[in-house]
């Protein structure tokens, strides 16, 4: 996707996603298999690049990166109702 290497986390472990474990030599291969399964099920180039658009036209509508963070707010979208996914690998009902 563009990265130098992709992020990898225990979610059993840090559910708050603290320790990166894909800049450790031993996860590369368990990062490589990932990385070739999403691309069988998606284009992941064109998903980033489109919620990365998504996102900027979603703070300019709310006044721009400061008035968002002015507000309290996160800048980043929020994982769309009903397509966030628990650390169990369960569905989760996100607002």
């Amino acid at each position: 996707m563009g990265y130098e290497q992709c992020q990898l986390f225990d979610l059993g472990k840090d559910p708050e996603e603290n320790y990166d474990l894909g800049s450790l030599l031993k996860y590369r291969p368990v990062a490589a298999k990932l990385n070739r399964d999403l691309e069988k099920i998606c284009d992941p180039e064109a998903l980033n690049e489109a919620s990365q658009k998504a996102q900027q036209e979603l703070i300019e509508s709310k006044g721009g990166f400061p008035a968002v963070l002015a507000k309290g707010l996160t800048p980043y979208s929020a994982v769309p109702k009903g397509l966030g996914i628990g650390p169990h690998g369960e569905e989760t009902e996100n607002a």
